[in-house]
């Protein structure tokens, strides 16, 4: 599957985080974002690194790894590392790559560069992160 600009768009407006953020919003996002391209087997991310990169993969699938163990699969639309964008925090996952793979990534410090240029995106991100939190309470039943 060939993601085109619009499908990346769609496929970011699918990320929590970025939910709530209007097309503009959005597009000042992606502008961001560059292409990265990973071969079978080499890791994406590593358990226990500092933060980095969020990544959007746009062809080709994934596999999450906690402890050794595959936990997921993931594949084009999937994405992962919105929170260690953001706090910059260890890893949760290994994410290696099953054939080759195309992901879009926006480094943190471009990110948090464009939450303090835009006030309204990075509301927009803090309204995306409650939400979450909100779901992750609503699920452990509090």
């Amino acid at each position: 599957m060939l993601f085109k600009k619009s499908d990346q768009l769609k496929a970011l407006r699918a990320v929590p985080l970025f939910a709530s953020m209007s097309d503009r919003d959005l597009k000042a996002v992606l502008a961001g974002c560059r292409e990265e391209l990973y071969s079978d087997g080499q890791a994406i991310v590593r358990e226990g690194q500092p933060g980095g990169p969020f990544f959007l993969l746009i062809e080709g699938q994934a596999k999450l790894t906690i402890g050794g163990k595959v936990k997921k699969t993931y594949g084009p639309g999937s994405y992962f590392g919105e929170i260690a964008m953001i706090d910059k925090g260890p890893r949760s996952a290994t994410i290696v790559a099953a054939g080759n793979v195309k992901a879009l990534a926006i480094a943190s410090w471009d990110f948090l560069a464009l939450c303090e240029q835009d006030f309204k995106i990075a509301h927009k991100v803090m309204m995306g992160l409650a939400a979450q939190v909100r779901s992750l309470d609503k699920t452990a039943g509090h």
